[in-house]
């Protein structure tokens, strides 16, 4: 084990405490055991498979047929895409072979295999997505609404290669619990969107061999979720996905004998984590936008399934989120990047633009601008159709915040449905530690960074060793608001120093002030970062004026002079100017710095005029 390693190490240690240690060496001894073949499940009794239920919702009635036939065709000619790589075949493929980088991870036992290792297994999130198996989903869906065999023949032959390449507990199918969660929810649509126990597929002695191959996977799906749910600082995200997996299946297919328990246990943790993951003003506490649209989808899937065993409180928590979804977008539906995106998607109804149907109405007036929660505050000018975000929330979830970015106080701007200052994305995960670092770190967001060091120290790609904690709340009026915020992430230096932003909105003047108080005793130095989004030209009039236009909309940033600016695009080096608004994709973009000297009391301030 290398230095680095170590140190990763010794800090994730740090993260757990020690009764999550011991949890998980007792989850390990476990995995031993059934790496040695005990304490694995017996096959399922299947004389009651007749009695599974049918189809709990339909297609929504407006569904395009003819759509829904030509995804089902491309998907079948073409492939699919998975991230940045297109015509992915996806039908039959090589299950345990990577997609970007050709590697064909191995065969062992899943639960101790180093899927994170690059060289082992390749980028694990694009050999993950396929194996999820949202693309079933149209492929069912396009032969109820055709009646065309064809797609029958398709599903069959793609879940019988996958059954064949994947045996129970073996490969990197059989390593994350959450992936087995996703896959039993496209299988539940599949099942159901393809005929249920009345399928086609499962005609004739060897359709019914077929089926009973697939009912013993999915039962041994549901038994190894059961016994591995993420716990202690992992149980982010990953646990309710794992939970609605599981509890979706429950529903679809209710096995005799284990059923109950594996259900209640599901249901358990999602009314429970739909407390402890979201804050109550409906903000997920992971604080990334994408997640929160995410665990939104886990928890409405799950729902759907079966309304009845939830609680009010569970249903009032997902109208919460889904109000805070549609608030943080401007009038052209644009929204702020904020903290992690993979472009996850949990249902294969996605590839056909169609989301599950929201369990209750959405209010679209008298809708909250400030979460204090969360942290979030939105800043309006209706009349010029200004839309601006500001971030006061916590680091992320838990002690690790995986999901979260060094982003304290940052905002995002636009105006008249054009983005100006944006937060730049994701880009990346483990693949590439390098642009990781970048994207979650503090210059990569539009605020203010000391001494060229993050607000939070990282520790890890998916692990932050200090928490930058963050205060902020807004007075409104009826001409003008004010935020005023602060965070503490720079006082752990051996100067302390205490960074405060007020952020003024005068619809009056049609301007935004911003100011940043950097409280100290010795000299440091500072960096304001401004990211443009990528349609944006910038040029610099004066010594301290940038005039920036965005499709003929406009805004003029004036500094103040004890600054010096710079203009960044596509540096590789440093790395300053991109944006990546798919994963594994970024574009050169432009980004502005203002650099100055701090001795003492300091005080940055900037006007942009609109």
């Amino acid at each position: 084990m290398n230095i680095e390693r170590s140190v990763w190490f010794l800090n994730r240690l740090r993260a757990m405490g020690l009764a999550e240690i011991l949890s998980r060496c007792r989850s390990e001894g476990l995995s031993t055991l059934q790496r040695c073949g005990l304490l694995l499940v017996t096959d399922p009794a299947l004389d009651q498979a007749d009695d599974f239920v049918p189809l709990l919702f339909e297609l929504e009635p407006d569904i395009d047929i003819t759509a829904a036939v030509r995804v089902a065709d491309k998907l079948i000619d073409e492939g699919m895409d998975v991230f940045n790589l297109s015509g992915v075949e996806c039908c039959k493929p090589e299950w345990n072979r990577d997609p970007l980088t050709g590697t064909m991870a191995p065969l062992d036992f899943g639960k101790q295999l180093n899927f994170k290792n690059y060289a082992l297994c390749g980028d694990i999130k694009y050999l993950w997505e396929p194996g999820r198996f949202l693309q079933a989903v149209p492929l069912a869906i396009a032969w109820k609404v055709s009646a065309d065999r064809k797609y029958l023949v398709v599903l069959k032959s793609m879940l019988s290669s996958w059954l064949e390449q994947c045996p129970y507990m073996m490969g990197v199918h059989w390593a994350s619990p959450l992936e087995l969660g996703i896959r039993l929810i496209n299988w539940a649509h599949a099942w159901h969107y393809a005929g249920g126990m009345l399928s086609p597929m499962f005609e004739g002695e060897q359709g019914q061999i077929f089926r009973d191959r697939w009912l013993k996977s999915i039962y041994q799906h549901i038994h190894y979720i059961d016994g591995s749910y993420s716990h202690g600082s992992s149980a982010n995200n990953h646990l309710i996905g794992e939970a609605a997996g599981a509890f979706i299946a429950c529903c679809v297919w209710p096995f005799e004998g284990r059923d109950d328990r594996w259900k209640s246990k599901a249901l358990g943790i999602l009314e429970q984590e739909i407390q402890r993951q979201v804050h109550p003003d409906g903000v997920n506490k992971e604080q990334a936008l994408a997640y929160q649209q995410f665990v939104l989808e886990f928890f409405r899937l799950a729902y759907l399934f079966d309304p009845i065993s939830f609680s009010s409180f569970y249903r009032d928590q997902m109208d919460k989120m889904g109000v805070f979804i549609a608030v943080m977008s401007d009038s052209a539906g644009n929204s702020p990047m904020i903290g992690d995106a993979d472009d996850g998607v949990v249902s294969g109804l996605s590839l056909l633009n169609q989301a599950p149907p929201v369990t209750g109405e959405i209010k679209t007036e008298n809708l909250p601008d400030s979460y204090p929660d969360g942290g979030y505050h939105i800043l309006r000018d209706e009349q010029s159709d200004l839309f601006m975000v500001i971030d006061s929330g916590p680091l992320g979830y838990g002690p690790l915040a995986a999901h979260g970015h060094a982003d304290a106080l940052s905002i995002y701007l636009a105006l008249n449905g054009r983005e100006f200052l944006i937060d730049p994305g994701t880009y990346v995960y483990g693949a590439d530690s390098f642009w990781r670092s970048y994207f979650k770190g503090t210059s990569a967001h539009n605020t203010v960074r000391v001494d060229g060091v993050d607000q939070s120290e990282s520790a890890g790609d998916f692990l932050w060793k200090t928490h930058a904690h963050t205060q902020g709340n807004v007075e409104r009026g009826t001409v003008k608001d004010v935020f005023y915020g602060t965070h503490d992430g720079y006082m752990r230096f051996f100067d302390p120093v205490l960074h405060s932003r007020k952020v003024s909105l005068d619809r009056e003047r049609k301007c935004i002030t911003v100011s940043d108080l950097l409280d100290c005793k010795g000299s440091h130095v500072a960096e304001q970062f401004w990211h443009f989004n990528e349609k944006c030209q910038l040029e610099i009039v004066a010594e301290n004026r940038v005039e920036v236009d965005n499709s003929g909309i406009k805004i003029c940033m004036e500094f103040c002079p004890d600054v010096n600016l710079a203009l960044f695009e596509g540096d590789g080096r440093i790395p300053l100017g991109w944006v990546s608004r798919r994963f594994g994709v970024r574009i050169p973009t432009i980004t502005l710095v203002a650099l100055g000297n701090v001795a003492g009391e300091t005080v940055f301030k900037m006007n942009i005029f609109y």
